[in-house]
């Protein structure tokens, strides 16, 4: 019986998640498939679509390349990883909740239900479809600029007439650069990961679950969660 080679099948579900390798017709990457319905235009709607897959992308990133003893969200991790961008923890937690917000809600408000867990904030977006400022430092205010004060998620004084008011109040939300952030979201995706696959320095990472399992196993869990297959 042929000796099960890890490496060689590491490096062949790695370029498929990349895109790197069109040898493989009947199996399709969810990263390459999300991206592939990705892009960004100025059609109001599309934002919401583009940003989402972006960021959904991102959090498999995070949950098979980065450190997996850290239970912190993919999105968090992909981006304190891989980007060259240093964000704040308030930051990154914005971003994260964007992404729960476009997910679960397909809004950009999330309520807090419960007041007794401090984790469990009240948030509140607004979309920009222009890019931050750029600076030559590319700091994090190019992509998300935080409240100045928290929101407290009372929507009482938002009745019909002042909807759009209530909505538009950027002293309470998480500002989003859209174009920034999903080119950010592009360099970690398109540039990053495979110039460090190609390095010989990327390959997924195990949690304590999968530390149980051979290396035919861990992979095969990998290739049945993150691929779609066709005939």
């Amino acid at each position: 019986m042929e000796q099960f080679d890890y490496q060689k099948k590491e490096n062949e579900l790695i370029e498929c998640l990349l895109g790197l390798n069109a040898s493989y017709p009947m199996r399709h990457s969810t990263i390459q498939l999300a991206l592939r319905n990705a892009t960004f235009n100025q059609d109001f709607g599309n934002d919401f679509v583009s940003l989402l897959l972006h960021l959904i992308a991102l959090e498999q990133v995070g949950n098979l390349f980065c450190n997996a003893q850290d239970d912190s969200n993919g999105i968090v991790k992909a981006i304190q990883t891989f980007s060259k961008v240093k964000f704040s923890e308030r930051e990154l937690q914005g971003i994260k909740h964007l992404r729960h917000s476009l997910a679960h809600n397909y809004g950009l408000a999330i309520i807090s239900k419960n007041e007794k867990n401090k984790d469990e904030q009240n948030y509140k977006f607004v979309l920009h479809h222009f890019a931050g400022i750029a600076t030559s430092d590319r700091n994090a205010s190019n992509y998300i600029i935080p409240p100045e004060q928290e929101w407290d998620g009372i929507l009482a004084d938002c009745d019909f007439e002042r909807a759009y008011e209530c909505k538009m109040n950027i002293h309470n939300s998480f500002r989003i650069f859209v174009p920034s952030l999903i080119e950010l979201a592009d360099e970690i995706l398109n540039e990053i990961l495979p110039d460090k696959y190609r390095k010989g320095k990327l390959h997924f990472v195990r949690d304590k679950k999968s530390q149980k399992l051979s290396d035919e196993e861990f992979l095969g869990q990998i290739a049945y969660k993150y691929f779609v297959y066709t005939k």
